[in-house]
């Protein structure tokens, strides 16, 4: 049996209830975006993730792909992965690694925070990556999924 009173135990669950809906309003807010110079417009959910799986090396116009994230363990990165990409970072992490070890492709750029996913995804052609919708500038563009 707890030790913690009801009322306590059901604060908690309440503090839980709330931060996973935080969590979530957090995870709408994230665009997928781009260097403004990129052509496309737009991309599919299927086109994401092979952004993101490194599996898609060039733009329709040729131009070549530059991936940027967030570690792992970041909850934006998180929240990307899983309500726009549908895929569990864990899966792109592992997927990364069978490319990488096996010689067969590269890793995405590892960023430390979202005002330096901005600048480098803002000032690397090609570029793609990540951000809450009230955090864009001119150089960068959002790439609206479909």
């Amino acid at each position: 049996m707890s030790s913690k009173p009801l009322t306590v135990r059901r604060l908690d669950l309440i503090a839980a209830f709330l931060l996973g809906l935080f969590s979530l309003s957090q995870a709408s807010g994230m665009d997928l975006v781009a260097n403004v110079n990129t052509t496309a417009e737009s991309v599919t959910r299927n086109e994401a993730r092979l952004l993101f799986l490194m599996r898609r090396a060039q733009w329709p116009d040729g131009q070549p792909v530059q991936v940027f994230v967030l570690p792992d363990e970041n909850s934006s990165h998180q929240a990307f992965c899983k309500q726009k990409l549908f895929i569990f970072p864990r899966k792109l992490r592992l997927a990364w690694e069978r490319q990488l070890y096996s010689g067969t492709g590269q890793v995405p750029i590892r960023v430390n925070s979202l005002e330096e996913m901005l600048q480098r995804v803002g000032s690397t052609p090609g570029a793609v990556g990540y951000l809450p919708e009230n955090m864009t500038n001119d150089r960068v563009k959002i790439l609206p999924i479909r």
